[in-house]
C-alpha cells in the first residue's frame, strides 16, 4: 500500500531507535487472529467471530487528510470481515484528536485511527506526554494504570540520559504487553532525491532541518 515507503509498526517507538525495546515478536495470520478472540472469550466458529452468537459490529473512526489513511481503514475493516465482524468507518474532521475530545460530539467509538508524531525532537517524549500522561489530551486508553502513569511522569522529568532511555524503552513495552493501542505502519520520510547533497544528517529520532552544512556538489 505504501509502495515500499513504510515499515510494520510494532509499538510505539518505532524499531531501530536507541529507545526501542525488546518488542515480543507476532505472528500475522488469521489462525493466530482467532485464537486472541478465544482468548478474549468471544466465540469462534468455522473462522467466524460472534459475541455468543451475536454478530459484532464496530465504530471505526477515520479522517483522510492524507490519501492513504482510508485506504488503510478499508484494509482493516477488510480483515476485520474476513472473520465475520463488521466495522462502520466513519469519516471525522481532520483534527480527529480534538474532535475525539469534545463532548459536545457523539463521540461513541469502538476503534480510532490517527497519525502520531512519535519522535520529533529527539526522543519520544512526544507521543509519550501526549497519549500516556494522565489526563493528556490524547489520552483515550480509559485506564488508571498508575504504573504506567508513575513510570511516564518519572520519564518525562528524568535528566539522566541512560535512566530516561530506559524508562522511555520500559513504557513502550508496557504499552504493546497490555495492547493499550496498535501501530499499524510508520512511514518512511523522502529527504533528497539526488546523491549529489553533502551535509545531509538522516536520523530516525527527530525532524529534518537545511542547515549551513548541506551543500550542493556539482
Amino acid at each position: 500500500m505504501y509502495n515500499n515507503a513504510a515499515q510494520l509498526a510494532v509499538g510505539c517507538i518505532p524499531t531501530g531507535t536507541d529507545f526501542t525495546p525488546d518488542y515480543e515478536s507476532h505472528e500475522y495470520n488469521v489462525e493466530t487472529a482467532l485464537s486472541y478472540f478465544k482468548e478474549a472469550g468471544l466465540d469462534v466458529e468455522g473462522g467466524q467471530v460472534t459475541d455468543g452468537g451475536t454478530p459484532i459490529t464496530l465504530k471505526f473512526n477515520c479522517y483522510d487528510s492524507q490519501a492513504e489513511y482510508p485506504a488503510v481503514a478499508q484494509l482493516v475493516q477488510a480483515s476485520l470481515q474476513s472473520v465475520g465482524i463488521q466495522a462502520e468507518i466513519s469519516m471525522c474532521p481532520s483534527d480527529i484528536n480534538s474532535w475525539l475530545g469534545d463532548e459536545a460530539n457523539d463521540t461513541e467509538w469502538d476503534i480510532s485511527m490517527a497519525s502520531m508524531f512519535a519522535m520529533p525532537k529527539g526522543d519520544p517524549s512526544n507521543i509519550v506526554s501526549c497519549c500516556y500522561k494522565r489526563d493528556s489530551i490524547y489520552n483515550y486508553l480509559g485506564t488508571d494504570d498508575e504504573e504506567l502513569y508513575s513510570l511516564v511522569d518519572n520519564a518525562l522529568s528524568e535528566v539522566d540520559v541512560t535512566a530516561r532511555t530506559q524508562d522511555m524503552k520500559d513504557i513502550a513495552k508496557m504499552v504493546e504487553d497490555k495492547c493499550y493501542m496498535s501501530f499499524f505502519v510508520n512511514p518512511k520520510n523522502v529527504i533528497a532525491y539526488s546523491d549529489n547533497l553533502t551535509g545531509v544528517d538522516a536520523s530516525p529520532n527527530e525532524y529534518y532541518f537545511i542547515t549551513k552544512d548541506v551543500d550542493v556538489v556539482k
